[in-house]
């Protein structure tokens, strides 16, 4: 998102002001700089795990699946 010239500008003024006129230290910068892309760019929302295309699975293969998850769960 900060390929696009407005974001990037968005971005550096959030942390100029954040940073401005502090003695920022390495966590004080860091987290001025998260917080910031934060607040221009946003957060996306946890990965699911892609669901497994069972729907092609014959019934041999299916009890297979279901013997080797029982033997793992024993």
């Amino acid at each position: 998102m900060l390929e696009d010239p407005i974001k990037r500008r968005m971005f550096v003024e959030k942390v100029n002001d954040t940073i401005e006129g502090a003695n920022v230290d390495h966590a004080g910068f860091s987290n001025a700089l998260l917080n910031s892309a934060r607040e221009v760019c946003g957060e996306t929302t946890e990965r699911r795990q892609r669901d497994r295309e069972t729907w092609w699975w014959n019934e041999e293969v299916q009890l297979a699946v279901r013997e080797k998850k029982l033997a793992f769960k024993r």
